[in-house]
């Protein structure tokens, strides 16, 4: 239960806050790599909408997920979701692989907050997306731990994914659960990301708390992450 206390009756609450403590202070760093990878002004706006309501809203899910696009490897696209995981919580982020999204136990689920799906890649696996479905919009989903019996918790999870596949996912025309935004750029060298790799490893916790400080004051201007997924032209490209 993000952001709630340790005990909420008589369940146990394993959310812990985040140690990076929001602080204004400089994101120059942040803002010209979200703007190097999304040249379309649309996208990267789409990107930060969705992480600060994530953020100002900790204890509510969004019924789209964020999934970030790009055929050119090493350009950063994982260090977004390494950056965000950050702020929302290393102990609250969890990273199941692709072949785990439709499998029988799923016990990753119970301490999440934050999914992050590397290399989501899963034509012709409609069970996958059938089982992401669910994370996406139900209230309450089963948890399925190997040798225990199965329970019922409190959905509280967003999930982000990152691609290398133009056609990630089977989307329909219908499937509005999924927020596709994509990068055209090349990789830089590597003096570039070193600054953005400190931030991904947490040791750079200034930055780390200007970036969060800056997406818990940013103004959304109505966007909301219990609406459909925005269109995009990434997303009409793979359906």
């Amino acid at each position: 239960r993000p952001g709630a206390k340790e005990t909420v009756g008589v369940e146990y609450n394993v959310w812990r806050p985040s140690p990076i403590v929001p602080v204004a202070g400089d994101t120059n760093l942040w803002n010209e790599h979200i703007n190097y990878l999304f040249q379309n002004e649309t996208d990267a706006k789409h990107v930060l909408d969705w992480m600060a309501w994530v953020l100002q809203n900790p204890a509510r899910k969004p019924n789209h997920a964020l999934l970030i696009v790009g055929k050119n490897t090493g350009t950063g696209k994982s260090l977004v979701a390494t950056i965000f995981e950050q702020l929302i919580g290393v102990k609250n982020t969890q990273r199941p692989k692709n072949s785990s999204m439709g499998g029988d136990f799923n016990a990753w689920l119970r301490d999440c907050r934050l999914c992050i799906v590397e290399e989501v890649y899963q034509v012709g696996r409609r069970e996958n997306l059938n089982a992401m479905r669910d994370i996406l919009t139900e209230a309450r989903v089963e948890v399925n731990i190997k040798g225990i019996s199965a329970f019922t918790i409190e959905n509280f999870v967003a999930v982000m994914g990152v691609s290398n596949h133009p056609d990630a996912l089977p989307l329909d025309k219908y499937d509005r659960r999924w927020l596709v935004v994509e990068t055209l750029e090349s990789r830089k060298d590597r003096d570039y990301y070193e600054p953005l790799f400190k931030m991904a490893r947490g040791i750079d916790t200034a930055s780390l708390s200007a970036i969060y400080a800056e997406l818990l004051t940013r103004d959304l201007q109505g966007y909301s992450g219990l609406s459909a997924a925005p269109e995009t032209e990434a997303r009409a490209q793979m359906i």
